[in-house]
């Protein structure tokens, strides 16, 4: 899967980068695959809801993977301005940002940036 993702607010079919793990933002960025950067939508950083992020990604572990875990997310998406406050800073000021809104999950993947992850054979 390559990264396909349009900078719009009308449902479209995406594929996107998002991190595993991110520490102090507005839930999982979504990266850019050039340079592991926050993407972002005019001046505004894009998220996924964390919860969501690590239920997809455990559905979709491989049997091993070493580095920093990524999750490539194919699926039918919107991009959702949102308000709210950073929950990793006391006091936080509300700020803006766009949430991705997963409608419908066609695939995932867990991916390392440093080195290909082993996968589980296939037993179906």
């Amino acid at each position: 899967m390559r990264e396909k993702l349009e900078l719009t607010d009308s449902p479209q079919d995406a594929v996107l980068l998002v991190s595993l793990g991110w520490m102090g933002g507005m839930g999982e960025a979504v990266l850019d695959p050039a340079t592991g950067g926050i993407r972002f939508f005019g001046e505004l950083p894009i998220f996924v809801d964390s919860e969501q992020v690590r239920r997809i990604a455990a559905e979709s572990l491989p049997e091993s993977c070493v580095g920093e875990l990524r999750v490539l997310i194919s699926a039918n998406i919107r991009l959702v301005r949102t308000t709210a406050r950073n929950p990793s800073i006391r006091a936080a000021p509300e700020q803006d940002y766009w949430e991705v809104r997963i409608d419908e999950l066609r695939e995932a993947r867990v991916v390392s940036k440093e080195k290909p992850c082993r996968n589980r054979p296939n037993t179906g």
